[in-house]
């Protein structure tokens, strides 16, 4: 499957996806999944293989 994002929809969805998952880290109280935790992880990966530049930015 290929889905072509334009470079703001990108950088979007890697900050949100980033930001929820520096949160679902983050929270004590809360019990996440781990297979969720790794979802995360694996799309931001996919992104950043994708585009090298997204692992500089500041998030």
């Amino acid at each position: 499957m290929s889905i072509d994002f334009s470079n703001a929809e990108l950088l979007f969805l890697y900050g949100r996806l980033k930001r929820e998952l520096t949160a679902i880290k983050s929270a004590k109280t809360v019990k996440v999944p781990k297979s969720e935790i790794e979802l995360y992880e694996s799309m931001l990966l996919k992104m950043e293989s994708e585009n090298p530049a997204l692992k500089n930015l500041p998030f």
